[in-house]
């Protein structure tokens, strides 16, 4: 109910690219614009390097909080 009374959706992705990926489509069903607001955990391989094309491809707003 809470996404589909919202104008965008945001989420947390610290997962890989594929993963990332995943998650976007699934999002993408509710047609709102997708605001990822925390994405960075190396250990779990989430790196600006994969995930901002991802972001890119699909059209996903990304921030990233770090120092």
């Amino acid at each position: 109910m809470q996404i589909e009374q919202s104008d965008i959706v945001s989420f947390h992705c610290y997962d890989d690219s594929i993963t990332l990926a995943k998650k976007i489509n699934e999002l993408k069903r509710y047609n709102r614009p997708l605001f990822c607001t925390e994405y960075m955990a190396r250990p779990n391989k989430s790196t600006f390097q994969s995930s901002l094309p991802v972001a890119k491809e699909n059209k996903v707003a990304m921030i990233n909080w770090g120092l």
